[in-house]
């Protein structure tokens, strides 16, 4: 810990991400972007387009599929 203000320092990258989140980021953006996942359809969007959608949404919560076989089982199921 910091003795000026006690926050924990951040020792490896990880950290500092994981601190910057807490500070920055809204409680609820996480839960959120998972909802917007979960209702993600392709609708009248080209496969591209679709992909480059669901890829983005993953990058913001950080969240990784088990499997290529679950990234696939969610791209194509609607």
């Amino acid at each position: 810990m910091n003795n000026d203000d006690q926050e924990p320092l951040a020792t490896s990258w990880m950290d500092i991400k994981s601190l910057m989140r807490v500070r920055f980021v809204p409680f609820n953006y996480r839960r959120e972007t998972l909802l917007k996942l979960q209702r993600l359809q392709q609708g009248s969007m080209c496969v591209n387009d679709y992909a480059k959608l669901m890829d983005s949404i993953l990058l913001k919560v950080g969240t990784q599929f088990e499997s290529e076989e679950e990234k696939v089982a969610k791209f194509v199921s609607e």
